[in-house]
């Protein structure tokens, strides 16, 4: 969060955002605290010309867009605007690509540019900073804009992290930064939720963030506003699709009212996360603690809760208890038996096998979803085995199916794509006997008949296939007799 130290009174200044991602726009919105800065978003626009009839009732002072952008792009904007008015501060939130054209913008009198992938709260502060400068410099509102005292704390997540995870702060030490920052948690009644971005990989293709930058932006940033609405709790970014949520909630005495609001603002932050990015997510939640010390236990504890999303399916939220992975364990082994013993696509000695297999599995008393991935990949492989099928015809097939088994996010959809694969299976099985039939009954006419000339076309009408079928290789014209 940017910390400015803003006199009063002072203008407040009118800034309109103009972007075509939905991401960067929430992104921007809400990482920024803008009443500290003393500016004001009127609007939020995903084309140059909305933000064109925006700029021409409201005259905004600050215009921060895109270039790219469907109807009327960035470039076409700007020089609408200086058509009329060299005095709005304008900055281009533009991406590698597009440097060609930040020279074009640079001519028509923008303020500066900021790289979108690596778009932070610290370049936008100092991007704020230069336009308050340019502002004084040009005597436009230098009586009414002070000098901003910037801090230059290390982040919060930096901090957490670095007595979460490095132990670089004494217990007592990191209690007197949490007083300090005034950061929403305390030690008593504390808790430690790990939130789990279901289908991660397939959100960054769908917006074009190989690195994931731009995700991590936008869900840092809703969440943090949805805990500031709650007045409770803080996020960071752990790696890639994991966040941990540190909260507490010592004005709870009873603990069911505990739970009942935790889920409150968990609900609150699945349904945003739905609704703005279209994803679900999971959250593993630790036991309730007294002491900042027990931190470390409590990650391991909602570590091993978010983990059992393999169980329970993804959009879920799980809480710690110690028997959560025993008992998560032998029920799927319940259901493994389950779908051994009613699929009719299994033959006796490869179920055998399977059994096997559980047993072995069984043994195990804590199991985690890699476990279980791994008896999937290796029954697609066994059941190959079992087939009357040559294994040129099927590897192709297990192969493929196998390099979807670790894709598989939940106990379900394993069990589903060995379905389908056994399923597939049993097509190409069922054509070869028949193929083989085919071929067998061709034989025997051409034995048969074999003293007179034949054509192709009588044989294959004779086994009800087409002459040009791909099972043969022989050419239409071919034709056999006894000399061949």
């Amino acid at each position: 969060m940017l910390s400015f130290q803003i006199c009063s009174p002072i203008k407040v200044l009118i800034i309109l955002i103009v972007e075509d991602e939905l991401l960067v726009r929430i992104g921007l919105k809400s990482s920024i605290d803008w009443n500290k800065l003393n500016r004001k978003v009127i609007a939020d626009v995903s084309n140059g010309q909305a933000a064109l009839e925006i700029y021409e009732k409201e005259k905004p002072d600050i215009i921060l867009t895109d270039i790219k952008m469907p109807v009327m792009d960035g470039i076409q904007l700007i020089s609408r605007i200086r058509e009329k008015d060299r005095k709005t501060k304008i900055v281009v939130l533009t991406c590698y690509e597009e440097f060609d054209t930040i020279h074009k913008a640079v001519n028509l009198g923008v303020s500066g540019y900021i790289l979108k992938l690596k778009m932070s709260a610290g370049e936008m502060e100092d991007m704020l900073t230069k336009i308050r400068d340019e502002l004084i410099k040009e005597n436009k509102t230098a009586d009414k804009i002070p000098e901003s005292n910037v801090t230059s704390d290390a982040s919060k997540e930096h901090l957490i992290k670095k007595y979460l995870f490095y132990n670089l702060y004494s217990d007592d030490e990191f209690s007197n930064l949490v007083a300090a920052k005034k950061w929403r948690f305390t030690q008593r009644r504390l808790i430690l939720c790990k939130m789990v971005i279901d289908d991660f990989e397939l959100l960054k293709d769908k917006f074009g963030d190989e690195h994931g930058v731009l995700i991590d932006f936008a869900v840092k940033n809703i969440i943090e506003e949805i805990l500031h609405g709650f007045g409770r709790g803080e996020i960071i970014h752990e790696k890639d699709d994991n966040y941990l949520l540190i909260m507490s909630f010592e004005d709870i005495v009873s603990e069911k009212a505990l739970y009942e609001e935790l889920t409150k603002i968990l609900d609150r932050i699945r349904d945003v996360m739905k609704s703005y990015i279209n994803t679900s997510v999971t959250f593993g939640i630790s036991g309730i603690h007294e002491k900042f010390a027990d931190l470390g236990e409590m990650y391991r504890e909602c570590t091993m809760a978010a983990e059992q999303k393999y169980f329970t399916g993804p959009g879920t939220i799980i809480r710690y208890e110690k028997s959560i992975a025993k008992n998560n364990a032998k029920n799927a082994i319940v259901r493994l038996k389950q779908f051994i013993d009613n699929t009719g696509l299994i033959d006796s000695d490869c179920r055998k096998a399977l059994y096997s297999d559980i047993s072995t599995l069984s043994k195990n008393s804590l199991l985690s979803g890699n476990e279980f991935r791994g008896i999937f990949l290796k029954w697609i492989y066994l059941s190959a085995t079992y087939t009357g099928v040559s294994k040129e015809a099927v590897q192709r097939l297990a192969d493929d199916y196998a390099g979807r088994v670790h894709k598989c996010a939940s106990l379900e959809e394993n069990i589903a794509g060995f379905e389908d694969f056994l399923t597939q299976m049993a097509r190409i099985e069922e054509q070869s006997v028949r193929l083989s039939m085919e071929v067998a009954r061709a034989v025997q006419f051409v034995q048969k008949n074999y003293k007179h000339d034949i054509s192709l076309q009588q044989v294959a009408d004779f086994v009800n296939m087409s002459p040009t079928g791909r099972q043969y290789p022989v050419s239409e014209g071919y034709r056999c007799n006894s000399g061949k």
